[in-house]
Formats: C-alpha cells, structure tokens, sequence
C-alpha cells in the first residue's frame, strides 16, 4: 500500500539534442514510441544495477483509454505494476520489441483501477518502491522546478506516495528527468549517480541498439540505500 506519503528531495538531469534526435530516430525506425525506449532502457538499467533479472515497478497512466471519458473533467490517473524479464545477453533492440508487447499488455488495464481489482480478487496491495511517469510540459514548468545553483539537486517539501518518483519531460531540443525520492531512504549523491548513469545507458543504447544489454556496463554505485 502506497497511501502513506513521505518528504521528498528531488534530482534533475538531463538529455542533450544530439542524443535525443539520434534516440528519436530509433524510435522512428522501429515504429515505437519515447515512452516505450525510454521503459526499456529503464528496465535494462535497473537490472544491471541491481544484478536481477526481474523488474517490477509503477506506471502511472491517465486513465481515459476509453473514448467516452475523453470530456470528462476529473481525475482519472491510475497506477499499473509492469513486471519486466530483463536478459542481459538479449540484444537492447530484442528488449525494446519485448517491451513493446508488455506496456501494450500493460495498459489495455489502465481503465479498471488496480485497487479495485486487487480488492475483488482479495489480494493485499504491493508495495511499489519505484514509479515512472511522462509529462507533456515546456520551459516555463522546468524553469519553476529546477534549480541551477544547487547542481541539480533541491530539497522540497513535496510529500511523495514511492520511494523514488521518476518524471519524463521530453521538450523540443532535450529531454529532462526529474527524480523525487524518499530523502530517509536514500543519500543524494547516490541518488545523482543512479539518474546519471541511466541517461549515459541511454545513449549507449540509442546509438548501438544492437548492442546486448551486458555489454553497456557502466561504473556505477549499486547500493542505493542508506
């Protein structure tokens, strides 16, 4: 059960031009979209870092796949537990096609709440430390949400519902991630060594998609707990 909130600190970086557009051409060539490389990176990542193969963690989607609730007003945002067989000597561009699949499978759920089904079929709710989540916004929101002077780094106020919040914003020359985390769980430098590694992941991957997935080992801190 995620209902209990706590203080969150928060994480910026980012993801230049020339990276994105060559990221974006993957994507244009495989006929998939940002949302799912930028899952599979993720999922690749998580492995790698955490030395397992299995990969559980949320996703929060809108919750208006049906065409009746597009002029709706309201809230209709849901969480949905994707689960990920990551294999390290899977080519990134066979786990991307994977990927492509499971968020298909994944989010033909999105309109029945997850809570409901768990309390039908009589089942506790897990626990979900990490969630992920793509917003459509512009400069003017990052321009209120990051602060340059403390090196991407900003401590808030923000109650957060998981342990580490990772917000996508793909704008027109760059993608920016924000990372918001339980600051009693983890240390901040190892939180800035776990975001940054990805986005360098990412890269490799977009610029060798045929690579396998062992072969993008970076150096990186695995422990994240304090």
């Amino acid at each position: 059960d995620n209902s209990g909130n706590a203080q969150g600190a928060r994480y910026n970086n980012s993801l230049g031009q020339v990276d994105y557009d060559t990221i974006r051409k993957v994507c244009s060539d495989q006929g998939i979209t940002l949302f799912t490389f930028f899952n599979a990176a993720f999922t690749a990542h998580l492995a790698l870092q955490f030395r397992q193969s299995d990969i559980s963690y949320g996703i929060l989607t809108s919750g208006r796949g049906k065409a009746e609730f597009a002029d709706i007003v309201g809230l209709f945002a849901t969480s949905i537990i994707l689960r990920s067989q990551v294999k390290e000597k899977e080519s990134f561009l066979s786990h991307l096609k994977k990927m492509e699949n499971e968020l298909k499978q994944a989010l033909s759920a999105q309109d029945y709440p997850l809570e409901d089904l768990l309390e039908e079929i009589k089942v506790n709710h897990p626990k979900i430390h990490i969630a992920i989540d793509m917003l459509n916004a512009n400069d003017d929101f990052l321009t209120r949400t990051v602060d340059p002077e403390k090196d991407g780094h900003l401590d808030t106020n923000e109650s957060i519902k998981f342990d580490i919040m990772i917000y996508v914003v793909p704008l027109t020359d760059r993608i920016e991630f924000q990372c918001l985390y339980n600051r009693s769980f983890f240390d901040p430098l190892r939180i800035q060594n776990v975001m940054d590694s990805f986005v360098k992941r990412m890269i490799n991957f977009g610029q060798n998609p045929e690579m396998l997935i062992e072969s993008s080992r970076i150096k990186v801190i695995r422990k994240l707990l304090i």
